[in-house]
């Protein structure tokens, strides 16, 4: 018989059943404190602008980066230099404007300083400035799209260059002076030009207040307000950004002034911009004060700032700013928790507002389609998604939801990401006004891209994420490789490994749970002091060795991306790196994919803002340039792929790699993409198939497909290259040429100023137009670019040279080294 328990046991038991519930209420409150957490308000809406879409120098010229590229992501806002400007060899606004607006593009903003050829511009007075300015707008007035223009007529001057020491008063009063003085002049040529400033490198409440004080009673006040988001520590660096904008909206308001329409031209971490969990803070910011945005040029000025891989290929940073094109409907305010990643110990002690750099986002409701759009992205952790406050007329209590997840990961700058991975379809109810779930965040440079409509008997699945990442810092270091956080530019993980050379490697020990073919991206940087070369690498994988070829990327800085595919045994597997030649690498990771996991196509309705709603387009992004099957609900006879109409037979058309844009007849959908395999109907022209006069050469080179290459095309030469096509048909056909082009001019402290090599192509003796190659970092680097040309139905003669009709600052032009052409019938 059990004893009656006494009543000090019964005492002890309820002080240990209270601790217990105590404890793990305390737990649940820890966990759910602990667990980063996006909070979106569903009764606070407000207006979608699509303004963040901006970029610094992002064209280099025309269709530098392609205009069908730029509209997919809904380009917004750009920030380039003057016509005839001589700070950078590219990016003049008269030539890239057709792009740019072509893309949808509303608004330039003109460095009207970048006329100068130095950094920091020379000054020679302020007359001859205003006489330079007059000259510059005068011309600028001419473009068809000048009341798209605004001239941002000075560009950091509180840095004390021209009128000395911007903390003291009365230089800032010089700078005002002078302000007023070129506002005038602008204003005397067109009256209703947009003036933007003052340029600010970056934010000072006072010196803000005190410039618009005067420009309102000297009756000089911009149309736009601008300044920079450019330094500080990432962790808190874009919540400054939102401090800033509160505070000049009080200035605005203490003024009696309108709160003007504000552009921060240029936004942005030189160690942060292109990994997409650092884009999404800056987006959702800017989004949140309805601002324009340019993502700051620290780089190159040929990849939309870090938003491309090169003219028409998405990296993972693209896929970011193409889901924030595609949000539509109304924002809703979202706000951040995520302690674990705060100031809380500042904010404790009531220093600063409580900030954290960790899952931080945005998102739009489309009432149309009932459909929540969020992008999300900076945490390491498993975090927390909650839309608060849901309208009971769209989504009543009870109601299930299908919420889809997809997301991207950094694969260096210049690292080819041919789609986002799936990562989940969850199924939800609505309880309490309130959709909540969580997605498996792994690393603070992932980006989410998170879509939420009603319920239609979709299936749940949840994919594991589809790589292994294996950092360089991490493996074992030879000879004088060393891991180092002394790198100026984006990488994983703050650090990456240096100095790989003949005499050193990394070797990684890589577990797998099968055998078979495995994808390997290696994301590295080779940019040697002299020449640029391309690294031969050793990959040595179990002892079984394969060579590789890492193209130069500029930069030992300069991370791109290079794959290769390799057999892996289950279980551990020794992976060596190490250079064969007169190279030194850096390496920041490897990613191990297999093979069966690899996008080669990917395709979806393109839904760009920046898209007329009743076109029919879709965007397709393929691996290689070639033939393609395309599957569509109903027969087709033709279709316009880049801008040109073609031929459909049997669903069979020709793509260039990296992205494409084709559009259909209303009311036809794409449905599936194949590689196609069996058509061989390309015409292929090598170097000893054309005719070569006056100075271009026909010489030797290891480094094309052909083992030649035609060279010294040049404008002071006119030396030019012909051949003869013979067509069935009128139409337009696609020329994709094999070349190189390392050409540069021009110096800057951190900018590489590339110049993009251009072919003057006639036909039958009538020039049909400048076509533009992106520069491929080396001589010993071949690239594609494909060019569309209207071809007459029977004998065709075409002509490829330089004509020295697009020159930056009278220099001698060339057409790039040209390997081989291949034309699709």
């Amino acid at each position: 018989m059990l004893k009656k328990m006494s009543k000090k046991r019964k005492i002890l038991l309820g002080v240990l059943i209270i601790l217990f519930v105590l404890v793990w209420i305390l737990g649940v409150v820890a966990i759910n404190l602990l667990t980063p957490t996006l909070t979106i308000d569903f009764s606070k809406q407000s207006e979608m602008t699509g303004r963040a879409s901006g970029f610094l120098y992002g064209f280099a010229e025309d269709d530098i980066p392609s205009k069908e590229i730029a509209e997919s992501i809904g380009a917004n806002i750009l920030s380039t230099k003057p016509a005839g400007g001589l700070q950078h060899p590219i990016g003049d606004v008269m030539d890239v404007s057709e792009t740019f607006y072509g893309a949808g593009g509303e608004l330039i903003v003109i460095y009207t300083q970048d006329m100068y050829d130095t950094w920091y511009y020379q000054f020679d007075s302020l007359a001859a400035y205003n006489d330079r300015v007059k000259k510059t707008v005068t011309e600028m007035e001419k473009s068809e799209y000048k009341d798209k223009f605004a001239y941002c007529i000075y560009n950091e001057m509180d840095n004390g260059v021209w009128f000395g020491n911007h903390w003291e008063e009365a230089n800032r009063y010089k700078f005002y002076e002078a302000w007023k003085s070129t506002y005038n002049v602008v204003k005397s040529i067109n009256p209703n030009a947009k003036i933007a400033g003052p340029g600010h490198a970056g934010y000072n409440n006072d010196f803000i207040k005190e410039f618009l004080t005067y420009c309102r009673d000297n009756d000089c006040l911009p149309e736009i307000v601008v300044w920079h988001e450019l330094a500080g520590e990432p962790f808190y660096s874009i919540y400054w950004m939102e401090t800033h904008f509160n505070e000049y909206y009080q200035i605005c308001d203490e003024l009696g002034i309108e709160r003007l329409s504000v552009c921060i031209s240029e936004y942005g971490l030189m160690k942060t911009n292109g990994i997409p969990g650092e884009s999404v803070k800056w987006i959702s910011r800017l989004e949140k004060q309805d601002a324009y945005g340019c993502i700051a040029y620290w780089r190159l000025a040929n990849n939309l700032a870090e938003t491309v891989a090169d003219d028409v290929t998405p990296n993972s940073n693209y896929w970011v700013y193409k889901f924030y094109g595609e949000m539509k409907g109304k924002e809703l305010d979202v706000s951040e928790l995520d302690l674990m990643h705060s100031n809380l110990g500042n904010y404790l002690k009531g220093k600063y507002p409580l900030f954290n750099k960790g899952l931080i986002g945005c998102s739009t409701f489309d009432e149309s389609e009932k459909k929540f759009y969020i992008l999300a992205g900076g945490a390491e952790t498993t975090s927390k998604i909650k839309i608060e406050n849901i309208d009971e007329s769209y989504f009543k209590n009870g109601d299930k939801v299908t919420v889809t997840v997809k997301y991207v990961d950094y694969k260096g700058l210049g690292g080819t990401v041919i789609s986002p991975e799936e990562l989940m379809v969850k199924v939800v109810k609505v309880k309490n006004n309130t959709i909540e779930f969580k997605i498996p965040c792994e690393r603070e440079s992932q980006a989410y891209f998170i879509e939420i409509t009603p319920y239609n008997n979709e299936e749940e699945y949840k994919n594991e994420q589809t790589f292994d990442r294996y950092e360089a810092e991490e493996a074992v270091l030879n000879g004088n490789a060393n891991a180092t956080d002394q790198i100026a530019y984006a990488c994983s993980e703050n650090m990456v490994v240096k100095g790989i050379d003949k005499n050193s490697y990394v070797e990684f020990t890589v577990n797998t749970k099968k055998a078979g073919k495995y994808n390997i991206d290696f994301v590295y940087g080779n940019g040697p002091v002299g020449e640029r070369i391309t690294a031969d690498v050793k990959v040595i994988i179990n002892e079984q060795e394969q060579m590789l070829k890492f193209p130069s990327s500029i930069k030992e800085d300069y991370m791109e991306c290079i794959s290769g595919t390799f057999e892996l045994k289950k279980g551990k597997n020794i992976i060596r790196i190490q250079v064969a030649n007169d190279c030194i690498l850096a390496l920041d990771f490897i990613d191990i994919t297999s093979i069966e996991n690899i996008n080669k196509t990917y395709f979806e309705k393109l839904d760009s803002r920046n898209v007329d709603t009743k076109e029919n387009s879709y965007s397709v992004v393929v691996a290689d340039d070639g033939y393609y099957t395309l599957s569509f609900d109903k027969p087709i006879t033709s279709a316009i792929i880049n801008g040109y109409e073609k031929e459909i037979e049997n669903g069979i058309v020709y793509l260039h790699r990296g992205y494409n844009k084709v559009t259909l007849s209303d009311g036809t959908m794409l449905t599936d993409i194949k590689v196609n395999s069996d058509k061989k109907d390309l015409l292929v022209l090598t170097p000893s198939d054309v005719n070569i006069f006056n100075g271009a050469t026909i010489e030797d080179d290891i480094f094309t497909s052909t083992g030649k290459r035609i060279g010294w095309i040049a404008s002071d030469n006119c030396g030019y290259c012909s051949f003869n096509i013979n067509v069935q048909k009128s139409g337009y056909y696609s020329f994709t040429i094999e070349y190189a082009n390392n050409e540069e001019g021009g110096f800057h402290d951190y900018n590489v100023d590339l110049i993009e090599r251009y072919i003057a192509v006639s036909v039958n003796g009538e020039k049909q137009g400048n076509y533009f190659f992106r520069s491929t970092y080396s001589w010993q680097n071949y690239k594609t670019t494909t060019i569309v040309i209207y071809l007459n139905a029977g004998d065709n003669e075409i002509t490829f040279a330089n004509d020295g009709s697009c020159s930056f600052n009278n220099r001698v032009t060339y057409a790039p080294n040209i390997g081989k052409i291949t034309m699709n019938y």
